[in-house]
């Protein structure tokens, strides 16, 4: 299967189940490789495409900029952190061989950060609450234990809260000086 036969592919079972795409960015080329081969064993048994394309990495840049599919991250990593899924899309490191995949299909760190908040909310029809920092809107933000922007891609999946604001109060804090839980920040409007 060619990558524009697979875009083409997902793209059509997007479009008859939701206008969505809830992904954990995989990026282990084995998985993938076997996914493909389950693909093709099912054609060649059955003459047509499965209509599931489970486990099979989907170019989430492609999605985003060239079909504009709204994009959702998500994760079943233990403890949970949406840094994970961050780092995979950003980095597009193979688990198992250290080896850049697809590297055209890297997300910048905005990119990756839209999915990860933007993309959730839109997935949960919550877009006009959640996602984004705008007045109006609910004052969900982490304070980080060091800057997205800048550390090195192999550190992104190690960031962490250091400070969590919900609903413009503090509801975690791992002991920054002048902050306590229940404490109302200074709106943004």
């Amino acid at each position: 299967m060619s990558p524009s036969q697979l875009l083409d592919a997902s793209l059509a079972r997007i479009s008859q189940v939701e206008e969505a795409v809830n992904a954990i960015p995989t990026v282990c080329a084995a998985r993938a490789r076997d996914t493909l081969a389950d693909l093709a064993d099912h054609e060649k048994k059955h003459g047509n495409e499965p209509v599931w394309l489970g486990g099979l990495p989907i170019g989430i840049k492609d999605l985003t900029q060239v079909a504009s599919v709204p994009v959702a991250f998500a994760t079943d990593n233990l403890p949970p952190s949406m840094f994970h899924p961050i780092s995979h899309a950003v980095a597009r490191r193979d688990e198992m061989t250290g080896e850049t995949i697809a590297p055209a299909q890297k997300l910048s760190r905005e990119e990756a950060l839209r999915c990860a908040s933007w993309g959730g909310a839109f997935l949960t029809g919550q877009e006009d609450q959640l996602g984004t920092l705008e007045p109006g809107k609910r004052a969900d933000l982490v304070i980080l234990n060091d800057d997205f922007m800048s550390v090195s891609e192999s550190a992104i999946s190690g960031l962490h809260s250091d400070v969590t604001i919900v609903d413009g109060r503090v509801v975690f804090d791992r002991g920054l000086e002048g902050l306590n839980f229940g404490t109302e920040v200074e709106s943004i409007e």
